[in-house]
């Protein structure tokens, strides 16, 4: 610990530990009466202290890391797990220019790697596009508050139709590792995701060596949107041709017929298939 740390105050860490979940039922003006030595307070630090994985380091000073906006605890298992879009594919937009001291290509490149990084792991399609009017996922630089470095908003059983927007704090002194780390997060929150354990993409506080999903974020991401598929271009379409013998049963055949050959050729589109002794769209 450094010897210029200045801890925050009972009242700071009190205030903290509210707004990220741990007072779940108990009002500002409540909890603000609460004495550190009460079995309520205990508990929260407690509990604080495992969530994130502490270890050498004590709560209070933890408290002070530059992080996400969204609290540790802001829905029910439950909640979390509905936390999803309706369908597969998702555009983003961003209008990060002015995040210092990255060039636009550089915060260009950041989104870009970060969308990919989640279309690789799971059946989701992110992509691009201009137009922030009509990005399902868009994002801004702002003022998201101290010591917070973005926020998003969550999904819930959302639509084509609908928009979750992402605020990027203008003032933080951005690194190229620390904008991907902080992107390929809120992205995580923007198509359903809580905050994870110490050591994935989705733990609550910075951590730029993490720069892709990691184990824990890729089991909660597949749950919703299922397995990766095919990486092919988003206007690509493939020609395809199905070659079977087809055996009496449900088919009018000719009489004294055991079974006919028949070809079937169809356009599809990219996405994810099974053959459940026909094709069906997943």
């Amino acid at each position: 610990m450094s010897n210029l740390w200045t801890p925050p105050t009972e009242t700071d860490q009190l205030k903290t530990l509210w707004q990220l979940g741990y007072f779940a039922g108990h009002e500002w003006d409540e909890v603000r009466q609460f004495l550190f030595t009460e079995p309520v307070v205990t508990d929260a630090v407690e509990q604080y202290a495992n969530f994130h994985g502490l270890k050498d380091e004590e709560p209070a000073e933890h408290m002070l890391r530059p992080r996400c906006g969204l609290p540790d605890f802001a829905r029910s298992p439950e909640e979390a797990r509905l936390s999803k879009w309706r369908m597969l594919d998702v555009t983003t937009s961003n209008r990060l220019s002015g995040l210092n001291p990255l060039s636009a290509e550089r915060e260009q490149a950041a989104w870009i790697e970060a969308i990919e990084a989640w279309s690789r792991v799971c059946g989701i399609r992110l992509t691009f596009i201009d137009d922030m009017a009509k990005a399902n996922i868009y994002a801004n630089p702002g003022s998201t508050g101290p010591g917070v470095l973005a926020y998003s908003y969550l999904p819930n059983d959302s639509g084509p139709d609908d928009q979750m927007q992402q605020v990027y704090n203008r003032s933080t002194n951005w690194s190229y590792s620390l904008l991907l780390n902080v992107i390929i997060h809120e992205i995580g929150h923007a198509i359903g995701l809580d905050h994870g354990p110490r050591g994935s993409i989705m733990q609550p506080t910075a951590g730029g060596d993490i720069t892709r999903p990691q184990s824990w974020d890729i089991q909660e991401v597949v749950s919703r949107y299922g397995e990766a598929g095919p990486q092919l271009p988003p206007t690509a379409e493939k020609a395809l041709t199905i070659k079977n013998r087809l055996s009496p049963g449900r088919y009018d055949l000719e009489p004294n017929t055991t079974d006919y050959d028949y070809e079937f050729n169809q356009t599809i589109k990219p996405g994810k298939y099974r053959l459940v002794g026909e094709l069906e769209m997943v």
